[in-house]
């Protein structure tokens, strides 16, 4: 089944000219780096989808990799998480995702700081128990001392139906 991902990126920053930029090459690790496309958002749209494959597989080495050293997480019920406390809930497999399917992006450039939102339609577990529902990640990639994107800030929402009453 093919899923159409509607990405809207809102301003782009063309500091690829000026700038070695370069993300890790998703897939075979021994790939090495990819020099970044024509255009940041390119960068981040991969970046993504390399994060969301590493989330699905719980693919620690890839995760540590992507989250900056002193990242600040909050997740859906407003705790704030680390680095650590991330990576092991995926290694433990404390925390298993079945499914992450994206549904919109909107990416927001500025300077070398990209914002990611994402809308995912979620479906694993967390100590367990089902954990299913549709979520809105946002993140904000920075670019590190080694040259590579990582995430130093993320927040995690549920996105709950109001029904109005007329």
């Amino acid at each position: 089944m093919t899923q159409t991902v509607e990405i809207q990126i809102i301003a782009i920053d063309r500091l690829v000219r000026t700038h070695k930029l370069y993300f890790k090459g998703t897939g075979n690790r021994e790939q090495g780096t990819e020099k970044c496309p024509n255009s940041f958002g390119d960068c981040y749209i991969k970046a993504e989808e390399r994060l969301r494959q590493a989330m699905l597989a719980s693919d620690v080495s890839v995760l540590d990799e992507l989250l900056a050293p002193d990242i600040i997480i909050t997740n859906h019920l407003g705790q704030l998480l680390t680095k650590n406390d991330d990576l092991a809930a995926h290694e433990s497999g404390l925390f298993k995702i079945d499914q992450l399917t994206p549904s919109e992006q909107h990416i927001s450039i500025h300077k070398e700081i990209a914002i990611v939102s994402v809308r995912m339609q979620l479906s694993g577990s967390y100590n367990g128990r089902p954990t299913n529902g549709d979520f809105r990640y946002t993140r904000m990639w920075n670019l590190s001392e080694r040259a590579t994107w990582q995430i130093v800030a993320a927040h995690i929402g549920m996105i709950k139906k109001i029904e109005f009453e007329s």
